[in-house]
C-alpha cells in the first residue's frame, strides 16, 4: 500500500487545512473527544475530521470521501445557533478546494445537519472528496 493512502495521514492533512477556522487544539482527527472543549468564548466550537470509507488506490492517485463534522454548542435558551453554524460552514467552504499531496474539494458534495448530540452540541457534516497523490 502506498504510504500516502494511510487514513491517519489523510485526516492529519485535512486538520492542517482547517487550522484557523477554530484553534488547532479544537480540531480532532478520527473521533469526537470524550470531553468537550472548555466553554469559554470562541473556543467551545470544535471540528472532527474522519475518513469513514475505504481509500481506493487508482495507481496514480488515491480517492476517498472525508467527513468534516462541525460541533457548535446550543444557545443558552437551547435553540440551534444557526448563524454560528452558517459562519463555520462558510469558513470551511472558503478553504476549498485545497491542493497538494492531499487535495480536498466540496464540489457537488452535500452538507447535512445531524441534529443535537447528547452533550448539547448541534452537529453538521460536510462531505469532501479527497484525491491523494501516490507518486
Amino acid at each position: 500500500m502506498n504510504q500516502n493512502l494511510d487514513i491517519s495521514k489523510i485526516e492529519a492533512a485535512l486538520c492542517g487545512v482547517l487550522v484557523g477556522i477554530v484553534p488547532a487544539s479544537n480540531i480532532y482527527p478520527g473521533e469526537r473527544p470524550l470531553e468537550n472543549p472548555k466553554k469559554d468564548s470562541k473556543n467551545d466550537t470544535f471540528i472532527v475530521v474522519s475518513v469513514p470509507s475505504s481509500v481506493k488506490d487508482k495507481n496514480a492517485y488515491g480517492h476517498t470521501l472525508v467527513s468534516v463534522d462541525l460541533y457548535v454548542p446550543s444557545l443558552e435558551n437551547g435553540r440551534k445557533p444557526n448563524k454560528a453554524i452558517s459562519d463555520l460552514m462558510d469558513a470551511v467552504y472558503n478553504k476549498m478546494p485545497s491542493k497538494g499531496t492531499f487535495a480536498f474539494d466540496t464540489s457537488l458534495m452535500p452538507s447535512i445537519s445531524l441534529g443535537r448530540d447528547e452533550h448539547n452540541y448541534f452537529v453538521s457534516r460536510i462531505s469532501l472528496i479527497s484525491i491523494i497523490k501516490t507518486k
